[in-house]
């Protein structure tokens, strides 16, 4: 579960549309309500994933049809004896295959960690009181509530704060903690590290 997945973006929107639009309320979710949205959406979890080495993410850069087919063109000019084609071929080949490999090698070591730092346990708000569940356990309008060295269980949108700072190097890379406020309203699109009113699981 994901909130960010769906077509609607939160922060752009007030603290009373994101309530109307998750049908949830300051003081949570009933235990009915939360049982029928586990059903819809799932568990709060990152997807497993292949468990890809170094040289699996390498080699499946050669994979695709586009590849293959400059492959094949740079030895069809080789064979022809357009060396410097077949080479500047074979280049362009080699630095796009590199890229991608340190791309998604990057995106995997991330999801990792990611994993690592997920909370086994959040506080919410469920009928009515704040209650300790599985992180696995929260759906979308769950009212989550966080402390002092608390590792963000969800993506989420903030209803509610005060003085916040947020460490979001694992998503950004930036080691700088970053201002949060609820109140913010974000009126376009932006990238991560500039939407004040959002949090972003795995982070702290």
């Amino acid at each position: 579960m994901d909130i960010t997945d769906t077509e609607t973006v939160w922060w752009n929107k007030v603290k009373e549309e994101v309530l109307q639009l998750l049908s949830s309320k300051e003081n949570g979710l009933s235990s009915d309500e939360v049982k029928a949205r586990l059903k819809i959406y799932g568990e709060n979890t990152i997807s497993k994933g292949n468990k890809n080495n170094a040289l699996n993410i390498l080699l499946s850069q050669f994979k695709n049809w586009l590849t293959l087919i400059l492959i094949f063109a740079a030895i069809v000019s080789f064979a022809r004896g357009e060396h410097i084609d077949s080479v500047v071929i074979l280049s362009l080949v080699i630095l796009s295959s590199f890229f991608g490999f340190v791309q998604e090698y990057k995106a995997e070591k991330t999801l990792l960690k990611l994993k690592k730092l997920i909370k086994h346990k959040a506080s919410v708000y469920r009928d009515g009181r704040i209650v300790q569940v599985d992180s696995a356990q929260i759906v979308p309008g769950d009212i989550v509530e966080l402390v002092i060295g608390d590792i963000v269980p969800a993506d989420i949108r903030l209803i509610g704060s005060e003085e916040l700072l947020l460490n979001e190097s694992v998503l950004t890379g930036e080691s700088m903690p970053v201002e949060k406020d609820h109140e913010v309203v974000i009126e376009k699109d932006v990238m991560i590290s500039d939407m004040k009113n959002m949090l972003f699981m795995g982070t702290s």
